[in-house]
């Protein structure tokens, strides 16, 4: 009895001080950040284009030039990531089995891994507010998508770098979850998933009522090629953890240092 009172007594402590320590406390989950790394600006001409053939407005069914400038300029997009963005559902991963061989008696039959399963999408959703980033910018953008295709273009044509517009129509999207680092200390990126090629492939549906007045969120879908995933870098003696690098080449770095505490 004694000797499980004091296995007991030991085992509380310890546990609070894992608690306290940065590499085992317990995150916040409502501290992420989504950032794209670029908006294709061709759209705001191209969807004007490519839609007239459905419209007997011609090139004038599609005005959407100011909200889409507004809606991927700074601060909206680079102050603490993507603004409108109030939740995110990350795509799970995994690889399908099956078992082989034949039954002998008592014996079962082998487990083997067969392939890794297809990646879908992953979902995002965005506050609604009168620039409607979903409809002026994520809605054309997917048009334009459908039209044109994801086909392979010109290396010039898909360039982000280049002196032109932005024509390349797949993106990067970046999640970054963030984590405490102690009282007064700027959140570091405790984790960081990176969605490589991707283009918004459906915006759900708005209902207008007279029912009252509600806060609204947009789910959008998105496509992605592959991902990489990239955890906290952490000093083993001191356990102080530091930010990742930088990922960004376009336009302004995120500054995580002026991201608030609470979202």
């Amino acid at each position: 009895m004694a000797r499980a009172s004091l296995e007991l007594t030991s085992r509380i402590p310890a546990f609070f001080d894992l608690l306290g320590q940065q590499d085992t406390s317990i995150p916040i989950q409502s501290q992420w950040v989504l950032v794209f790394d670029h908006f294709p600006t061709d759209v705001i001409t191209d969807v004007k284009v490519l839609e007239a053939f459905n419209s007997s407005q011609g090139a004038l069914s599609w005005d959407i030039q100011n909200a889409f400038s507004k809606a991927i300029a700074n601060p909206l997009q680079t102050t603490k990531g993507c603004i409108f963005a109030q939740a995110v559902n990350l795509p799970p991963d995994g690889f399908e089995n099956a078992r082989v061989g034949e039954f002998y008696g008592g014996y079962v039959k082998g487990l083997i891994s067969t392939t890794r399963k297809e990646f879908g999408t992953f979902s995002a959703s965005f506050l609604e507010t009168n620039l409607s980033f979903a409809d002026a910018v994520l809605r054309p953008w997917s048009i334009v998508v459908a039209h044109k295709s994801l086909i392979a273009r010109d290396a010039a044509m898909q360039s982000v770098t280049s002196a032109g517009p932005n024509k390349a129509l797949k993106t990067r999207i970046t999640v970054m979850q963030l984590g405490k680092a102690g009282w007064g200390v700027t959140p570091v990126i405790r984790k960081q998933f990176n969605f490589y090629d991707c283009v918004p492939c459906s915006i759900d549906s708005e209902e207008y009522s007279y029912e009252g007045e509600k806060v609204v969120q947009r789910q959008v879908e998105f496509l992605y090629t592959y991902y990489t995933l990239q955890s906290m870098n952490t000093n083993a003696s001191t356990s102080n953890a530091t930010p990742l690098p930088p990922l960004y080449q376009q336009g302004d770095p995120i500054s995580i240092g002026v991201i608030p505490v609470v979202r």
